[in-house]
């Protein structure tokens, strides 16, 4: 390399250069993200050293509903009362053991145009199908992502077929 790469390199690296200051920025964050990651993955190990391996399981366990459940809750979703059903077309399939679930969303205008002529795409709302497709989105992520698989749902004698 010619001395004048190296110099235009390095007056860019210690701050000399019009963007300096932004790479010096950069690499400070880099930085601190790096010991960041590297404090915590060491504090797991000590932490699973010192737990032992099945109570580190649960905590780890714990940690990760935590993740689930936090990434759902800031999609400003209510919470269901009951047991899922699944909604009124998953119905028929409680019966048969298969796992359901219940995203409430705010339906007090639902049924306005709900099979109606005026039920066209223009009538959604935009920010209630971005919330309901980040929800449903975080759901099968949650369930794909498992690595227990999702067992059927205990069925209750009488409403067995």
């Amino acid at each position: 390399m010619s001395r004048r790469i190296v110099r235009q390199l390095a007056s860019r690296l210690l701050g000399w250069a019009p963007y300096g200051s932004f790479v010096h920025a950069v690499g400070a964050l880099s930085f601190v993200r790096l010991i960041g990651g590297l404090v915590l993955f060491l504090s797991q190990i000590l932490l699973a050293r010192w737990m032992g391996r099945d109570a580190f399981g649960i905590y780890s366990y714990a940690w990760a509903w935590v993740a689930v459940l936090a990434s759902v809750a800031n999609l400003g979703l209510g919470t269901a009362d009951g047991e899922a059903t699944g909604g009124a077309d998953l119905i028929p399939l409680r019966p048969l053991g298969v796992p359901l679930a219940d995203l409430e969303q705010d339906r007090s205008a639902y049924f306005d145009v709900h099979h109606t002529d005026n039920d066209t795409l223009d009538k959604i709302d935009p920010e209630a199908l971005r919330q309901v497709t980040a929800a449903f989105a975080t759901a099968a992520e949650w369930a794909a992502n498992r690595e227990a698989r999702l067992l059927p749902a205990p069925v209750p004698a009488e409403e067995r077929p």
